[in-house]
């Protein structure tokens, strides 16, 4: 054992990183940070616009940096529809600008 070397490549770098530096790293390696920030970006739904809104809203998803937006209700859909490039502004502040590109209200 003490004639074997020790492969520097191998050995745990002895500087320390921060977690959230460490889960971002690691999900730009593996090509996962889309797919994350989309689903933090519907997490986080509420937040963006609102209880009120919220509560009216059915479902919200992502499909090709597009975001879809349904609600149970016609007078908040028309409402979301004139404010969609103040949420898509949020959104961008929020999340970066390539995240979403356009915003549907259904």
């Amino acid at each position: 054992m003490a004639g074997k070397k020790i492969n520097p490549e191998k050995q745990r770098s002895e500087e320390t990183t921060p977690l959230r530096t460490a889960i971002q790293d690691m999900l730009k390696q593996y090509r996962h940070r889309d797919k994350y920030e989309e689903k933090r970006l519907v997490a986080s739904w509420t937040k963006l616009v609102g209880k009120p809104i919220a509560d009216r809203t059915e479902k919200v998803y992502i499909n090709d940096k597009k975001l879809f937006v349904k609600v149970n209700s016609a007078p908040l859909r028309q409402e979301l529809n004139q404010k969609r490039e103040q949420i898509l502004s949020i959104i961008h502040e929020e999340f970066g600008a390539d995240l979403v590109k356009a915003i549907f209200i259904i």
